[in-house]
């Protein structure tokens, strides 16, 4: 069941209508039984229309997934109706209020939370005039987002047909890797609990498995930024200390960041200190649709997850293009147990630890990703120990997978690279 919300006016029925008309077979609404009256040429398709009296008595016998009250109206989905699609294969799909969804999730727990913003909002805060929608602006402003699977943004500039397509692909790419990964909000708090222990150890002198990545993914964003076009729209991924900013001459573009961590960000020198900063989840930015013409992400492995590679598609234009770069997945075989193959651990100098995650894959396995959230593959690259050229002191980290999984360093995997478009 997905249960969609979001405040007055944001698009919660243009997207429930969207999906149902573009992919009937994946999507149908159940009926429902409501005590208001009907609206002025209002169907049969969604609502039925009964009195309290009869709405209560169905309730009273098990028939409805919800009873909620709103604005002196009785509201319930016929539970047979919700059951009767998902034994159909198809994904029912609602308007559920928020305080409303323990009541479907008692019934269906795998129901998935799906909230819609509008334009991406300045921090994902919502403004409306009127007292209905200032009261529903009011309760969305003070809500956390960790409640809810999926964030999506309606957008009145990119067009109601790409809000369509983009809420398709990031639903679909949660579903689809709802089983592979943990859940988004449990991402960022590790992550941002992780980099904020770490952000002012997180040197190349500190971190020379660090200085390694960045060695073999320098000559991939040497070329990639000196081909920037001048005055585009340019967006990094968790910029961490500013290392592409710094390291590389960049052409004149309109240069900004989502960082998870404000540490991380505020550690990122006076130059980059000039830069607007988005502070947040890389899967609920403040940028509207399709915004961008290029978004680039060294080191991207923590945010290598389907609702943040999907809210990156959506930030980025439709023939814009995405750099990527992540430790891979090869290289952290000889390293990490099977249980924790998603996560590393940083040392600190006081002896403690910070814990992340790191998802890491072949460059297989990366691409079938990026595909199954709706990218277009056009390049996709491996970067081995032989890229760190002769003379070069690699880390132990490197070594040391090299030595467990019985290959010569020079033929190791330690980088994957992709350049990806969206796939329309």
């Amino acid at each position: 069941m997905l249960m969609v919300s979001g405040p007055s006016g944001a698009g919660k029925t243009t997207l429930i209508d969207g999906l149902i008309q573009r992919w009937p077979s994946i999507y149908a609404r159940p009926l429902s039984y409501t005590s208001r009256p009907r609206r002025p040429e209002e169907g049969d398709l969604e609502y039925r229309f009964v009195s309290k009296a009869e709405i209560l008595d169905m309730n009273q016998a098990g028939r409805l997934a919800n009873l909620d009250e709103v604005y002196g109206n009785l509201y319930g989905i016929a539970r047979w109706s919700i059951d009767a699609i998902l034994e159909q294969g198809q994904l029912p799909v609602k308007e559920i209020h928020p305080a409303n969804y323990h009541k479907i999730q008692k019934l269906y727990p795998d129901s998935c939370a799906v909230l819609v913003l509008q334009d991406g909002g300045d921090n994902c805060r919502v403004e409306a005039s009127g007292v209905r929608a200032a009261e529903d602006a009011a309760f969305y402003n003070s809500i956390s987002l960790d409640g809810f699977d999926v964030i999506l943004h309606s957008s009145k500039s990119a067009g109601r047909d790409t809000f369509i397509e983009d809420s398709h692909i990031a639903i679909q790419a949660y579903l689809g890797g709802r089983d592979r990964f943990p859940h988004p909000a449990h991402i960022d708090k590790l992550n941002g609990e992780g980099y904020e222990k770490v952000a002012e150890h997180f040197t190349e002198h500190e971190r020379p498995t660090t200085r390694d990545f960045h060695r073999l993914s320098e000559g991939f964003f040497r070329d990639t930024i000196s081909t920037l076009a001048v005055d585009s729209s340019c967006l990094e991924i968790g910029p961490g200390q500013g290392w592409l900013r710094k390291r590389f001459r960049w052409p004149n573009v309109r240069y900004e960041t989502q960082e998870l961590s404000s540490s991380m960000a505020a550690v990122g020198g006076a130059e980059t200190e000039r830069i607007a900063k988005g502070i947040g989840s890389a899967r609920a930015m403040p940028f509207s649709s399709s915004r961008f013409d290029y978004v680039l992400a060294s080191l991207g492995d923590g945010y290598c997850y389907p609702a943040a590679l999907a809210e990156i598609r959506r930030v980025l234009k439709s023939d814009g293009l995405f750099y990527f770069t992540a430790p891979s997945g090869v290289w952290a075989q000889g390293l990490r147990f099977p249980e924790d193959r998603d996560k590393t651990r940083f040392s600190l100098p006081n002896d403690e630890t910070a814990e992340v995650y790191s998802f890491a894959f072949t460059l297989e396995e990366l691409a079938d990703l990026f595909k199954q959230c709706g990218f277009r593959i056009a390049h996709a690259m491996e970067f081995c120990g032989d890229r760190l050229g002769d003379g070069w002191e690699a880390s132990v980290a490197v070594r040391e997978s090299s030595r467990k999984l019985g290959r010569e360093l020079p033929s190791l995997p330690i980088i994957n690279a992709i350049v990806a478009l969206q796939d329309r």
